[in-house]
C-alpha cells in the first residue's frame, strides 16, 4: 500500500509532525512505516533487541536505543529550511568530535528519504549520524516541539531527557553532560 503525502508548507502541523515524528501508522492490523511520501510494510515487531528502532540514512544500519543505554545519548531533530539548524552544524560536529562516547543522531523532520539526507549531509559537511527511518515506538521523541531545532539529552541508564529547543552551543551540551558525568565517576 502506497500513502500519498505532500508538505509543502514550512510549518509543521502537529498531525503531520506526529506522523514524521513517530513513523510508525497503523492500518487494518498491519504496521505500515511512514516515510516521506510512500509508505512500506515494518519489520514484525518481536522485541526491541531484535527490531531496531531507526536506520540511519544508508538504509541498512539499525540503531537500537536499547543497545546504547549505557552512554549519553543526543537525538537532534532539524531542517534544512531552518537557518538555525544548518548555522549549527559545526558545533554539532565540534561537540561529536570531542565527545567521541556520546550517541548522536540527527533526524531530519521534513524528508526523511535517504537520497536528500547524503545531498545534505555533504552540502553541510555534517559528521553525525542521520535517522532515515523511525520503526518504533520506543525511538525517542520529544513530548511537544514547538520550534526546532529540538535536542534531546538522554543521560546513560535513563529514559527522562533535557530539552533544548532551538538552537544549542557546545557551552549547553557541555553544561548538561559533564556535571553529571563528574557525579558518576565519585
Amino acid at each position: 500500500m502506497i500513502i500519498n503525502t505532500t508538505m509543502k508548507q514550512r510549518a509543521l502541523p502537529p498531525a503531520l509532525l506526529s506522523v514524521l515524528v513517530g513513523g510508525l501508522l497503523v492500518l487494518g492490523g498491519s504496521v505500515m512505516l511512514v516515510s516521506g511520501a510512500h509508505a512500506k510494510p515494518a519489520s514484525t515487531v518481536t522485541s526491541s533487541a531484535v527490531t531496531p528502532d531507526a536506520y540511519e540514512i544508508d538504509g541498512e544500519t539499525p540503531f537500537h536505543f536499547s543497545q546504547h543505554k549505557d552512554k549519553w545519548i543526543i537525538i537532534h531533530y532539524w531542517s534544512d529550511w531552518c537557518r538555525s539548524c544548518v548555522k549549527e552544524i559545526p558545533t554539532l560536529n565540534a561537540f561529536i568530535q570531542k565527545h567521541p562516547n556520546v550517541v548522536f543522531r540527527g533526524v531530519h523532520l521534513d524528508d526523511p528519504k535517504s537520497e536528500k539526507q547524503l545531498k545534505l549531509a555533504r552540502k553541510y559537511n555534517i559528521k553525525f549520524p542521520l535517522i532515515h527511518q523511525v520503526t518504533s515506538s520506543n525511538f525517542p521523541k520529544p513530548k511537544n516541539i514547538d520550534s526546532i531545532p529540538t535536542t534531546l539529552i538522554f543521560a546513560p541508564n535513563s529514559t527522562e531527557y533535557e530539552a533544548f529547543y532551538g538552537p544549542v552551543d557546545l557551552a549547553d551540551l557541555e553544561a548538561v553532560i559533564a556535571p553529571k558525568a563528574k557525579a558518576k565517576r565519585h
